[in-house]
């Protein structure tokens, strides 16, 4: 019986999509839910072709923080639930997804199958894999 599901989302239509089958799920009594952003640290960006490169902040900008901020306030709504808690969170997504889930409990991480940056993806390998293979817990991912 689930009584805690995670949530992971970056406003990619497949984690749109992973948001309305998380409403499926609350549908059930008891069941809480925690909605988590988890914005990706950029560690280093390129000066010049070769020259170099310049290490970026590590903490999340104003900007990402009001965004990640309007993303679960949308999906919020759209569940229209009163079980929901929300994070953000500022590190590498599938890390922090796996991490978030075991602090709070989580029986089921939920996620969509492609997130917003298919670069990434092609270079490092997609998030939900990542997540499907170091999670503690069963993972939900839609399509």
């Amino acid at each position: 019986m689930l009584h805690h599901v995670l949530l992971a989302i970056d406003g990619s239509p497949c984690s749109r999509k992973a948001a309305d089958h998380a409403k499926l799920l609350l549908a059930a009594p008891g069941v809480q839910l925690t909605i988590l952003v988890a914005i990706e640290p950029q560690s280093a960006l390129p000066i010049q072709l070769f020259d170099g490169f310049v290490t970026t902040a590590q903490h999340p900008s104003p900007d990402e923080l009001i965004a990640a901020q309007s993303l679960i306030d949308a999906v919020k709504a759209e569940l229209g639930a009163v079980r929901v808690q929300s994070r953000v969170e500022f590190g590498p997504a599938a890390e922090t997804i796996c991490k978030v889930a075991d602090e709070v409990g989580a029986d089921l991480i939920v996620l969509g199958a492609r997130g917003l940056n298919p670069a990434v993806r092609w270079l490092l390998g997609s998030v939900s894999d990542r997540v499907v293979h170091h999670a503690n817990q069963p993972v939900t991912v839609v399509r």
